[in-house]
């Protein structure tokens, strides 16, 4: 979710990582990820990790998602 409008949805962890990528708004974005479930195996691990246009890692955060809990980050884009 990116200021309220959900950007993917229904993605399913596995034990191997996944990139997602989209691109940001100018001005604030408050990212969230919502952990619908647990599955079998305990909490969720949520990550963000954000690049800048030449490839840079300039930021990341990540979580253990417990089911109804959110992951949120906020990145200003000026």
């Amino acid at each position: 979710i990116n200021n309220g409008a959900t950007l993917m949805d229904n993605i399913y962890l596995t034990n191997a990582g996944k990139s997602y990528w989209f691109d940001l708004q100018f001005g604030q974005n408050n990212i969230e990820i919502l952990a619908l479930n647990q599955g079998t195996t305990g909490a969720n691990t949520a990550a963000f990790k954000v690049f800048d246009d030449k490839g840079a890692l300039i930021a990341e955060k990540g979580w253990h998602l417990n089911t109804g809990f959110k992951g949120k980050l906020l990145i200003l884009k000026i």
